[in-house]
């Protein structure tokens, strides 16, 4: 474990969700980065690496579906059910996670996969 990470496993549930809500951002700035680099690069002609760059594709798409959904989770107000939805996330998530959602449909759309 990280320093930071021993850090947050012993907050109340409250400071973990604040520390999140400021950790995710950058986090997701940074996914969504690599995931732009990654595909401007050429797509393989051979078949197994065809495959396999179409595999890292997914899981970096699973990975800033799995951001947003920490990102949801750390916006909600104190005792609401990590699984409801929020009305009141504030205005910086709030944006973030539209944006984050919409990249993530425009990249999907562009990959041939459902949004």
């Amino acid at each position: 474990m990280t320093e930071e990470t021993e850090a947050l496993a012993g907050q109340s549930l409250e400071a973990l969700r604040d520390a999140i809500a400021r950790l995710v951002p950058e986090a997701m700035e940074r996914a969504v980065a690599s995931y732009r680099d990654f595909v401007t690069l050429g797509v393989p002609l051979e078949a197994k690496e065809f495959k396999d760059h179409h595999t890292a594709g997914r899981t970096a798409l699973v990975h800033l579906e799995s951001l947003l959904k920490l990102a949801r989770w750390a916006a909600l107000p104190a005792g609401d059910n990590a699984n409801s939805a929020s009305e009141t996330e504030s205005g910086d998530i709030e944006s973030l996670l539209l944006d984050a959602s919409r990249a993530l449909t425009a990249l999907r759309a562009g990959d041939g996969e459902a949004a």
